[in-house]
């Protein structure tokens, strides 16, 4: 899954990358507002391609494995730098979503800065919050691991609710 997330973000930027070329050298050399704001939209295109790009290569190329679930907690590199302790972990559950069925949870007061979240985890955390959910999620894209298994292999460790 990861390597087709790699190739849609390399044909995001080349297809970026071209549409700027076009605007750039042939359609005009002097550019007009159309133009400009096309050079503009394809280089944001060519940037949004490259951010894909590099969450692939980051989960594929990775020194470890991208979910591990132990006595020690859970970590999720895409959540956080270190395990969260399951002393932290609240909440989790398996509920339904737009796109399918997704693993999710919540943490104590404290835990972020304790587990080193990430920044843009702890605002997707907040927006997701407001739509009810507990917070965060196991990213299981691009690992071979699907929602039952990671759910089956924290059972030991916290009970996993279903709201699906």
């Amino acid at each position: 899954m990861v390597a087709i997330w790699a190739l849609v973000g390399g044909a995001v930027s080349l297809q970026g990358l071209g549409t700027a070329g076009y605007f750039i050298f042939i359609e005009t050399p002097r550019p007009t507002a159309f133009a400009l704001v096309a050079i503009g939209l394809a280089v944001a295109l060519v940037l949004f391609g490259l951010a894909f790009l590099a969450y692939a290569v980051g989960r594929l190329r990775g020194p470890s494995d991208a979910i591990t679930i132990g006595p020690d907690g859970l970590h999720d590199r895409a959540v956080s730098a270190q395990p969260i302790p399951w002393r932290d972990i609240r909440d989790v559950a398996v509920v339904r979503v737009r796109s399918g069925r997704c693993l999710v949870f919540g943490v104590a007061a404290g835990a972020e800065l304790r587990a080193g979240i990430f920044l843009r985890q702890h605002l997707a955390a907040a927006f997701e919050k407001a739509l009810g959910y507990p917070g965060y999620h196991v990213h299981i894209m691009g690992t071979e691991a699907g929602v039952e298994s990671v759910a089956q292999a924290i059972a030991p460790y916290a009970t996993v609710h279903r709201r699906d």
